[in-house]
This record gives structure tokens, sequence and C-alpha cells, in this order.
């Protein structure tokens, strides 16, 4: 089975982060479309506040999905793992786990280390500081 392509929805106005199943992502820029009960499509201006954020096809120890901009927490399975604290991101063609203080970062995939979603980027901005953001 291939990796799975699904999406959350970050609302910008109450930090949540939401399952939206009625509505639908541009590819061009990511703007979200809903779509009322009748199904009649709402357009954009009325979700400007949602960006969608891609599952990275990881789940932490916990087995809770890891997505864009969540904070993980990676401790040494290993040898040859690095223990890290950063934010999961997509970047050059692959995932990371990064961490901008230190100027650095390490493939999210690994079969090895033990990765902890301790927070996200969306809710947790006292966490900017322990990822490496400022």
């Amino acid at each position: 089975m291939g990796p799975k392509l699904k999406f959350k929805l970050v609302n910008s106005k109450t930090k949540e982060i939401v399952d939206y199943m009625n509505c639908s992502i541009a590819i061009a820029d990511g703007t979200v479309q809903s779509f009322n009960r009748k199904g009649e499509l709402e357009g954009t201006a009325a979700n400007a506040h949602l960006k969608p954020i891609q599952y990275a096809n990881k789940d932490d120890i916990n087995k809770k999905e890891i997505y864009y901009g969540f904070i993980v927490k990676r401790e040494i399975g290993a040898p040859g793992d690095e223990e890290i604290i950063g934010v999961a991101i997509f970047d050059e063609c692959q995932w990371w786990i990064e961490n901008k203080k230190q100027r650095r970062a390490v493939p999210l995939f690994s079969e090895t280390a033990i990765d902890t979603i301790i927070g996200t980027i969306y809710q947790n901005p006292e966490l900017y500081e322990v990822a490496g953001y400022e």
C-alpha cells in the first residue's frame, strides 16, 4: 500500500486543528473551498482562516499522526540516530525534523528512532524556542 495523502485544517482564528470533510483544497495555492449542506460551493473568502496541513505518512511512538508543523521530540533508538526537538517540515522532496536555532535537521523517517509529538507550531507558541524557532 502506498503513501496516504491526508490533510487536516488549522483554523487561524481558534488555533484548532480540525478534520473537515466537506471541503476541497486548491493545489495551486492551498486555498480551501467548502460546501454547504445542500452541496453548494461557499467559496474561498469564507474560509480564508483555514490552512491545510499535510500528513507526513508517519506516526509517533504513541500512534499519533505527524502533520506539517507538528513539534517532534526524537530520542535515540539505535546507533546512528540523532536526538533533536524540532518541527516536521517538507523540504527538498523529503520530510525533516528541523531545529532552526541549531541550524540542523534530521530526516523524519527512521525505523529505529523514537519520535514523540510534543505540540504544534499552531497551538503551542511556548514551544517555539524549544523547537529552535524565535
